[in-house]
């Protein structure tokens, strides 16, 4: 597992908010991480620091963008279907952020969650729902996007914009897409750096696979504490975290980490697991994990990732094509499809298929996707065989052209995109879709 101390851990921005998020994450200097962006705006992934740039379409389209349409951006990323298994190969974790009711971010992150979960990668989505005053059209649209996402990750973090209101009401509009991009920035950041930080009490990344494979829903919160109350405000703040769309009350599954200075007192430390375990269910899968850091301002971080909520219901909704969508359960209901009220708690399984990854027949790798990406915004991705090679760039870490155990498919790395050079003896019609139009442009003239 490379390059990170707990895998190799992979972002992908996905749209034009996924690409901002990862922005933000770069600037914070987020390390142990690999950054992608995807997108059918080539002017928004020009605006990208991602090193991994992928452009979304196929190559002398006259679209640029997605126009608001999930259609255009699902099938723009099934046209370059051959890259994006490319760049999900070798990963053990593969975070895709995006913000849900636009064309690109919610039509093509199905696509990519689909494809990284079929490569073996722990998959999870870190989400937006768009503010209120962007329409009811955007908002469903976003609905129908998560629905159709949830059904393809490990786990699903689900940030709704409008909680930024709960937050501070002056919040101005030009900070507020700052904030909601931030957001997400968190979302993954804070997931990430348990598995990527070497602590006093570690957290690997076998301890979140445990926690979020398969899991639906999830919750991730920070709190943090300053000063003699520091433990108070720091799981006060988590509890009732106003930015939350589901609670962690009643949590089967827990991973908690405490970074603070090293003189933290023990009576501190069970304070923290014990509220926190007290609001959870009984027989919570607890995991925790410390972390030392005596420059760390404010003083106390916790941070807490939740799954296996319990819920009050489940909504079986039709898309906006008429077309009914797989049952989800959920906390709240709309007047798009039937609710079914239930006695008793529910865990959210989803009905999901388990366990289906790269399946090895003699010489013949093939991708067994888990569930096809169908229903929300078109027809089902095609899963055609993949065709051997593993594109990398030199951009990221030397280690991501390590061979993964039993992976024996060919790879190749490539320099900065548009300056390719293939050896003459490379065969052409070997290489995925973008390899061959960008053969010509490194190659030198004879």
């Amino acid at each position: 597992m490379s390059p990170g101390l707990g895998g190799d851990v992979r972002v992908i921005g996905v749209g034009g908010a996924g690409g901002n998020a990862v922005n933000r994450m770069i600037e914070a200097g987020v390390t142990g991480v690999r950054f992608i962006a995807v997108n059918t705006d080539t002017q928004a992934l020009g605006r990208c620091e991602a090193p991994v740039r992928l452009h979304l379409g196929k190559p002398g389209s006259a679209r640029d963008g997605a126009g608001g349409n999930p259609e255009v951006g699902m099938r723009a990323a099934e046209s370059v279907i051959e890259d994006i298994d490319a760049l999900v190969a070798g990963a053990d974790m593969v975070f895709i952020t995006a913000g849900m009711g636009g064309g690109t971010g919610t039509g093509a992150s199905g696509v990519i969650g689909q494809r990284a979960k079929a490569a073996g990668a722990l998959t999870v989505g870190v989400v937006s729902l768009p503010f209120t005053f962007e329409g009811m059209r955007r908002r469903k649209l976003a609905e129908e996007g998560v629905d159709a996402l949830r059904e393809v990750v490990d786990a699903l973090i689900v940030v709704p914009n409008d909680r930024l209101l709960d937050l501070d009401h002056r919040v101005k509009l030009t900070d507020g897409f700052k904030v909601a991009d931030d957001m997400l920035r968190h979302g993954v950041q804070g997931i990430s750096d348990l598995v990527t930080i070497t602590g006093l009490i570690n957290l690997d990344f076998a301890d979140v696979r445990s926690v979020m494979t398969n899991a639906g829903t999830a919750v991730m919160a920070i709190g943090e504490g300053q000063g003699p109350n520091r433990t108070s405000q720091a799981v006060d703040s988590i509890i009732s975290n106003p930015l939350l769309e589901t609670s962690i009350t009643g949590a089967s599954s827990v991973l908690l980490n405490i970074t603070g200075p090293s003189d933290i007192p023990l009576h501190e430390v069970m304070e923290i697991c014990d509220r926190i375990k007290g609001v959870c269910a009984s027989d919570v899968n607890f995991f925790f994990g410390a972390v030392v850091h005596a420059g760390l301002v404010p003083e106390l971080r916790v941070t807490l990732i939740a799954t296996g909520m319990p819920t009050v219901g489940m909504t079986a909704s039709r898309d906006r094509f008429g077309r009914r969508a797989p049952a989800t359960i959920r906390q709240s209901t709309n007047d798009r499809g039937l609710t079914q009220e239930r006695t008793s708690p529910v865990r959210e399984e989803h009905g999901r298929t388990r366990g289906i990854g790269w399946g090895v027949d003699g010489d013949e790798t093939i991708v067994q996707p888990i569930v096809p990406v169908r229903g929300a915004f078109g027809q089902s991705l095609a899963t055609d065989l993949d065709d051997g090679v593993a594109v990398e760039s030199a951009g990221l870490a030397p280690s991501w052209d390590e061979q993964r155990a039993g992976d024996t498919r060919r790879r190749i790395a490539l320099p900065d995109p548009g300056a390719v050079y293939l050896p003459e003896e490379t065969s052409i019609d070997s290489l995925p879709p973008f390899l061959r139009r960008t053969r010509d442009k490194g190659r030198p003239s004879s």
